[in-house]
């Protein structure tokens, strides 16, 4: 029987199943914090005219950070790209679910609920772009 926390190096960029657990795990507290995010924010104008310009540029650097996330489980240089997708796809499912039956968590307008839920799939985009622009800096220096 194969362990969740296996630490068996692998040959390839695959995750262990204890790495992809745990980058789930993140995916879905960065989804959460997120979303309380928005519901707070939402309130404020966020999601209007300049505010929601800068509020997307934001994601860039905030998304940059998240890219050093996954060497919190031992995530090598060539797993960032299926790390960040782990955590993306936690991520973005939450979101799906979240419009679908529990819209009040990002916020009682229209303009928060949708404006959040897109502003989520705009981080996740920006998290999965950078890391193959990453993923393709790092194989073009190797």
């Amino acid at each position: 029987m194969t362990s969740l926390t296996n630490d068996a190096p692998t040959s390839s960029a695959q995750l262990r199943p204890g790495q992809t657990l745990r980058l789930a795990v993140m995916g879905a507290i960065l989804w959460a914090l997120a979303a309380g995010l928005i519901h707070i924010i939402g309130p404020m104008g966020a999601f209007h005219g300049a505010a929601r310009a800068l509020l997307y540029a934001a994601t860039v650097p905030v998304s940059i950070l998240f890219l050093r996330m996954p060497r919190w489980v031992g995530a090598r240089a060539d797993q960032i790209v299926a790390s960040v997708a782990v955590m993306a796809a936690a991520a973005s499912m939450l979101d799906g679910l979240a419009l679908a039956w529990a819209p009040g968590l990002y916020g009682f307008e229209p303009v928060s609920v949708f404006g959040g839920a897109a502003l989520l799939l705009w981080a996740v985009g920006v998290a999965l772009a950078l890391s193959l622009a990453q993923d393709l800096a790092r194989s073009r220096s190797a």
